[in-house]
């Protein structure tokens, strides 16, 4: 049996197929960016379909221990394993 993923997971799966203009050569002043924009994105799409207002209450609804909130967990964590914190 193939396990179906929720409408929610593809949906934010589908961010990463929009093109994003390529990063600047010659970086700007100031703090490096830590969370790429499409991350903010997907968190957003999140917030859109669950109608969650706070991003606290994304991080509650990401803390439920469903197959759902677990693939979106992977979907918003970084290549190094990094995941954001309240303060993002």
């Amino acid at each position: 049996m193939v396990p179906q993923d929720s409408l929610l997971v593809l949906l934010v799966g589908l961010v990463d197929l929009i093109p994003t203009p390529p990063e600047p050569k010659l970086r700007k002043r100031g703090r490096a960016k830590t969370y790429p924009d499409h991350f903010f994105l997907k968190a957003l799409v999140i917030m859109i379909v669950r109608q969650v207002h706070t991003p606290s209450g994304l991080l509650a609804i990401l803390a439920q221990p469903s197959a759902e909130m677990q693939a979106l967990r992977q979907h918003l964590t970084l290549p190094n394993g990094r995941f954001a914190c309240r303060r993002t």
